[in-house]
């Protein structure tokens, strides 16, 4: 938890801070990330971090928490859309806006990609976060496309969702990180588009043949 001290700051101060974090833990992990290159990036005094969070492992999971809180705040707008019944048109316009987000704010997206796929030794507790971003945001998410008739009612509301974010998040990093997924071949803008058109087929229709076996 970050200290008092951090809420009474200016916010631009603050989101600075949190910036700078995340370009260097994003960049260089948490085992290699410097306090004090992250007290410069941010233009404040070596050593004012400290004022702001308890250690460095403080600041890490505080950055971690404020990237999540970004997110969530730039995809409300889209969340309320389900509620009239356009859980697919808000897939796709949430896979591009998710795209243009990891491009504006790229050091919270670094971090990310840092934590999950790099081996960070605090993944464990921060899958605890994506834990919690499925059951407070995904879940609620694929219920309402459920209930608005778009999604299957037989199918297990828990199993929808995990299946929504392994499928559109690893898509979507695929989209910014073409390397993760070669075989898709997305560093093409046009790429990428038939690619989203391709996915929303496979999350209408699934992957079993008309008139197939059960």
């Amino acid at each position: 938890m970050p200290k008092a001290a951090l809420q009474s700051i200016d916010p631009a101060k603050r989101e600075r801070i949190f910036r700078a974090a995340a370009e260097e833990f994003g960049e260089k992990g948490y085992g290699e990330a410097n306090v004090n290159e992250i007290a410069r990036r941010a233009g404040i005094a070596k050593g004012a971090i400290y004022v702001y969070f308890v250690n460095k492992r403080d600041l890490y999971f505080s950055t971690a928490v404020e990237g999540m809180n970004v997110a969530i705040a730039a995809f409300a707008p889209l969340f309320e859309r389900v509620q009239q019944g356009d859980f697919f048109g808000v897939v796709e316009d949430g896979i591009r806006l998710a795209i243009r987000f990891s491009r504006t704010h790229r050091p919270y997206y670094l971090m990310y990609l840092n934590s999950t796929y790099g081996g960070s030794e605090f993944k464990e507790t921060l899958f605890e976060y994506v834990h919690v971003l499925r059951e407070q945001i995904l879940k609620p998410f694929v219920e309402a496309g459920q209930r608005a008739g778009q999604i299957r009612a037989d199918i297990d509301i828990d199993m929808a969702a995990f299946f929504y974010y392994t499928i559109v998040m690893s898509f979507q990093d695929a989209c910014v990180q073409p390397m993760l997924h070669p075989s898709l071949k997305l560093e093409e803008e046009a790429r990428i588009e038939a690619r989203i058109a391709q996915l929303l087929d496979l999350l209408r229709h699934g992957l079993g043949a008309n008139g197939a076996v059960r």
